[in-house]
């Protein structure tokens, strides 16, 4: 978008001999990129500030010379280790319509933009730098955006493409997820969460940076950039599941990996304080370890669950799934379903060391998939009954290890 802007600028500058104009730096205060989200009735979302674990690319520009000419080209390499970086990022579910706007500013102008992507494409907490493979056509001055696998290690380059083909950590946004709204380039891009998690994926963060480009009657100026981040979770837009909530992020996870969904017709509503059910936790658990899906009907899929359950011995004749169940009896599902490890004692008060769940107790508190049930640490609240809100973060802590209480 800006090279296209700045070639016809400057093509109707030298045809019609007119004057660039001046905008000189400071006389007008920085425009600013307008970032709107639309997001699904009922439903909202608040910028979090956060840490987040990104495994990125390293890019070195390497020049190699030959008798005649010198060849440079671009190698790049994954780290070795993820690093941490904060990111003030917000949530965007499906059914959310995002607007980049002002685009070309009354200071004159215009905003250059661009767009760097992470992917956790295994649920495993690690965000990794997304690569665009682009082939420039010179005849019609466009170029065509691929996106590489996000599991691609390096080192690789483009020594062999340099001149019509290239890798890049950042894309224009029109040739990625977003389009104009009008008819030119003057419109604001616009993108729908569906159309930027069928392009990447899910749980991907994305960062717009907006840089103000102008003249100042000698030459052209880039500002310092501004930056934007959001997240496509690739979840429904559950109306009952603020973005900020502490199950937020197991809520997304669940419905991601096929373990749960909506609770109504419409999808539109996870009941995250609604009890949970025997049946329903051991369903969660049986979906998250492959053996039945949400595809399969309610009542063949519990016939399923139990036999499984009760080939592993976590179950009997005497099981009743429609009773609620407490904290007790699903972390020991749970712990169990991974191979039943040990774990050093925990001391609290209200769990008997020789009760029948008091190992499971011991492997979740060391485990960081759940803690005290008090401010002291002191109480478990062995029988307390669980919601779903609770369940599904208890899953997201013992299937993700990133996810973990510290």
């Amino acid at each position: 978008m800006e090279k296209r802007f700045a070639a016809l600028f400057l093509a109707l500058t030298l045809c019609l001999g007119l004057v660039v104009p001046s905008f000189a730096a400071g006389e007008r205060e920085t425009p600013r990129l307008e970032v709107t989200f639309d997001l699904p009735v009922g439903y909202t979302t608040a910028a979090q500030e956060g840490e987040y674990r990104i495994w990125e690319f390293t890019v070195e520009t390497v020049k190699e010379p030959h008798e005649n000419y010198v060849t440079t080209y671009d190698v790049y390499t994954r780290n070795e280790e993820p690093s941490v970086r904060t990111f003030t990022v917000t949530p965007l579910p499906m059914g959310t319509k995002i607007t980049l706007d002002n685009l070309y500013p009354e200071q004159g102008g215009w905003l250059s933009l661009k767009l760097k992507a992470w992917s956790d494409s295994d649920g495993d907490g690690v965000y990794e730098e997304r690569i665009f493979y682009w082939e420039a056509n010179t005849a019609y001055s466009t170029t065509d955006y691929t996106l590489i696998p996000s599991e691609k290690k390096g080192p690789f380059s483009d020594k062999d493409r340099f001149s019509i083909w290239s890798y890049s950590t950042t894309g224009d946004p029109e040739q990625n997820g977003f389009h104009f709204v009008g008819n030119d380039s003057y419109s604001p891009l616009s993108a729908s969460a569906e159309s930027l998690y069928e392009y990447f994926g899910s749980d991907t963060l994305i960062q717009i940076t907006a840089a103000h480009v102008y003249h100042d009657g000698k030459e052209w100026v880039t500002r310092e950039p501004e930056e934007f981040c959001f997240l496509v979770t690739g979840s429904p837009a559950f109306t009952d599941v603020p973005a900020n909530e502490w199950y937020a992020g197991a809520v997304d996870w669940a419905v991601s990996k096929d373990i749960t969904n909506g609770t109504n017709a419409a999808k539109t509503e996870f009941s995250p304080g609604r009890n949970c059910t025997h049946i329903q936790i051991l369903t969660f658990l049986s979906r998250a370890a492959g053996i039945t899906s949400t595809s399969i009907p309610w009542d063949k899929e519990q016939m399923q669950v139990q036999n499984w359950a009760r080939e592993k011995g976590m179950i009997d004749d005497s099981f009743n799934g429609s009773k609620e169940c407490t904290r007790a009896e699903a972390v020991n599902y749970i712990w169990q379903t991974l191979d039943k490890e040990d774990a050093p004692a925990s001391s609290f008060t209200d769990v008997d060391p020789n009760a029948s769940y008091a190992k499971a107790v011991d492997w979740a508190v060391a485990n960081g998939v759940t803690n005290g049930d008090n401010a002291a640490q002191t109480e478990f609240s062995p029988n307390k009954v669980c919601t779903r809100g609770h369940i599904v973060t208890f899953l997201h802590r013992a299937y993700v290890p990133e996810a973990r209480l510290k």
